[in-house]
């Protein structure tokens, strides 16, 4: 998945609600994104239960700034990429 897709999902939800929050499933439990890294081609989101959740225009700001870069999240050490999303109330899971 690209950035460009997530930021379409997150600017045009199709429940027709403004999406608050943006929440990455590790090892089957959501976890809200908390921080952004790149490198290369990838858009690596990052979920830290001692950070606060990354604020929605940051988010947006990074997708649109790096539209073209595939995402990925980091889990159990490794780089995990991201294939798609599901919308559960006003919160989108990757």
């Amino acid at each position: 998945m690209r950035a460009s897709e997530l930021l379409t999902a997150l600017t045009l939800p199709s429940q027709g609600q403004e999406l608050q929050q943006l929440l990455l499933s590790i090892n089957g439990t959501p976890k809200p994104c908390s921080g952004i890294d790149y490198q290369g081609d990838r858009l690596i989101l990052i979920a830290d239960n001692n950070q606060l959740p990354l604020p929605m225009p940051k988010l947006l700001t990074a997708l649109m700034t790096h539209r073209p870069l595939h995402l990925f999240y980091m889990e159990d050490n490794a780089l995990q990429p991201i294939y798609g999303f599901k919308e559960e109330g006003n919160a989108l899971i990757l």
